[in-house]
């Protein structure tokens, strides 16, 4: 059947005025849109964002005239399926609906509300509800799921013919409607503060727009995230010729970014994203230029009003609020440069005559540093020829092994990314890089607790780095994860 076309109602925020009111009028952001944004699933359609899904079901048609009512629904959720039926019930000694208008609305719902989800969801935050379409006061069944990890979905079920239910999982429950008065994330609170959050903000633009990159500690937006989605913890609110940002994961919102405009601009037209950006990072204690890493970015884009499309002196007047110098630990994953490997000695050329060491470190370096951009470029059979032509001259050189783990990674060549990271722990013993790549090919290879003993090596070298504790704690996710997932096949 194709779905029906139903009021939009819970999509990405439409400007519905024009001209001078789409000026003065101010704009809230609080969620980040997923890709695809909507789509459709038997008779019903759902939309989501990075962090959640919503189904909604017309109930239209002879099957449903009448009075319809939450009582006349079943929804069981586990984490992995949703599986929506109709129900016989009686009232006052009479049966409300008859057997087969029952089988017809249960074999709707089979099409429209059932299935088997792409990833887990979290079963204490989701709900359902019976809302009643305001145009032509027909019923909307919702379903209200929240992602266990943030991101799209190709769409709100696999793409699977049937789903049987015990197959699937073990630990169904039935949900009773209405939303629930809290959920798990609304009773989280964090002691984190704007300043240890925020680690730059770079401004640019065109005359039409201008855009905002706020450049986010990972390590502390990752614990964050295990509590909440980032809907939840960002707020944006834009005016004609001001911007305020906030934090909202306490009780009250702190501000982050507050500041006039250097012009005007459409706040209904505003967008904003969470994206990845390379820069160069900031070391503890001086350091060397060059070293390349990737952060995540709070991106928002700004719509200039037609009055103030020219280049404005700057975007925004003011420093944001809590903008200080918070010095960054290098992310695990990022290439490994002449100067930023600790404990790492100097290019070494074996099988060369000492006349001519200077002209073949030159040449390594030289292949090292094409492989290194070919590898910014995602060019990942290209990075890893520059690498093995550079190891060629010099077989023992530990950073260039670590680099072409890491692009053999990428490339899914897992067996051979572990190869380059023993190698390069035999070494730099004392050097924590290679263990973080042994542990990310170990745990792709499911040899999880070889993965977990290669990722507390790494932190026993470098125990002041936040992200082994957070690489410690996905894999053993993951092992879990595989576990029950086999356990799963056996029973079935």
């Amino acid at each position: 059947m194709a779905a029906k076309q139903l009021p939009t109602v819970l999509g990405p925020p439409q400007a519905q005025a024009t001209g001078q009111q789409q000026q003065q009028q101010n704009h809230r952001l609080q969620d980040f849109w997923a890709s695809p944004a909507s789509g459709s699933h038997g008779w019903a359609r759902w939309q989501q964002t990075m962090d959640s899904i919503v189904l909604r079901l017309l109930l239209t048609g002879d099957f449903w005239e009448g009075a319809v009512a939450a009582r006349d629904f079943r929804v069981r959720l586990c984490a992995l399926g949703l599986l929506v039926e109709a129900v016989a019930h009686t009232l006052g000694g009479h049966r409300q609906a008859t057997e087969q208008l029952v089988t017809k609305r249960t074999g709707i719902l089979a099409d429209s509300a059932c299935g088997e989800f792409p990833s887990e969801v979290l079963v204490d935050s989701c709900w359902w509800s019976l809302e009643e379409e305001p145009v032509r006061k027909e019923h909307i069944l919702e379903v209200h799921l929240t992602k266990a990890k943030d991101g799209s979905w190709p769409g709100i079920f696999c793409n699977r013919k049937a789903m049987d239910p015990a197959e699937l999982c073990s630990d169904w429950i039935t949900l009773r409607p209405g939303r629930p008065c809290k959920l798990a994330c609304d009773t989280y609170k964090s002691n984190i503060q704007p300043e240890e959050l925020l680690l730059e903000l770079v401004e640019s633009q065109t005359e039409e727009l201008a855009t905002l990159q706020l450049l986010l500690n990972q390590s502390l937006l990752e614990e964050v995230r295990r509590h909440m989605p980032m809907s939840r913890l960002f707020i944006l609110d834009v005016a004609a010729d001001e911007i305020q940002l906030c934090l909202r994961y306490s009780e009250s919102m702190t501000a982050m970014l507050k500041s006039r405009l250097g012009g005007k601009v459409i706040p209904k037209q505003t967008d904003w994203a969470i994206t990845k950006v390379s820069r160069e990072a900031l070391r503890t204690g001086g350091g060397c230029a060059g070293v390349c890493e990737t952060c995540p970015a709070l991106s928002v884009q700004l719509r200039k009003a037609p009055d103030s499309r020219i280049i404005w002196k700057q975007v925004i007047e003011a420093s944001p609020c809590c903008v200080g110098v918070v010095p960054l630990q290098l992310p695990l994953g990022c290439l490994d440069e002449d100067c930023s490997s600790g404990g790492v000695g100097a290019i070494k050329i074996e099988g060369s005559p000492e006349t001519g060491a200077s002209s073949m470190k030159d040449m390594v370096q030289e292949l090292k540093s094409r492989a290194d951009e070919s590898f910014r470029a995602r060019d990942w059979e290209a990075a890893t020829d520059f690498y093995t032509q550079a190891l060629s001259h010099a077989p023992t050189d530990a950073r260039i092994l670590s680099n072409r783990s890491a692009t053999r990674i990428e490339m899914a060549h897992y067996q051979d990314a572990l190869d380059d990271a023993l190698q390069a722990a035999e070494v730099a013993p004392e050097w924590a890089k290679p263990f973080f790549r042994q542990g990310v090919a170990l745990r792709a290879l499911r040899r999880y607790d070889m993965a977990l003993s290669a990722f507390a090596e790494g932190q026993a070298r470098e125990p002041s780095n936040l992200n082994w504790k957070i690489e410690l704690e996905e894999t053993e996710k993951t092992k879990a994860a595989h576990r029950s997932t086999r356990v799963r096949a056996r029973t079935g």
